[in-house]
């Protein structure tokens, strides 16, 4: 498994969490996914984008005024590297 970097397309085979956290900004729907479980049904090869399209299954992703906001908080640690930690 490689390290994403910001030329990596977010896969299912490259993330690195053990779960997929999927949370909408405009109606609060959230859930966790099990990653493996996830890779066993789509494959290595499915984005993330596609990915969260699936399974958010949202009723706006065909509204152009107020579409589907669904993402996923986990991508900005796998890009940027860990969390600010602060000196001891």
């Amino acid at each position: 498994m490689t390290k994403a970097t910001w030329s990596t397309v977010p896969t299912l085979g490259n993330f690195t969490l053990p779960t997929i956290e999927l949370m909408c900004t405009e109606c609060d729907r959230r859930g966790r996914y099990n990653l493996e479980r996830a890779r066993e049904r789509h494959g290595l090869e499915m984005t993330l984008n596609q990915f969260m399209r699936l399974t958010a299954n949202c009723p706006r992703d065909a509204d152009a005024k107020r579409p589907c906001r669904v993402g996923c908080p986990d991508l900005a640690y796998m890009f940027s590297g860990a969390p600010f930690q602060a000196d001891k």
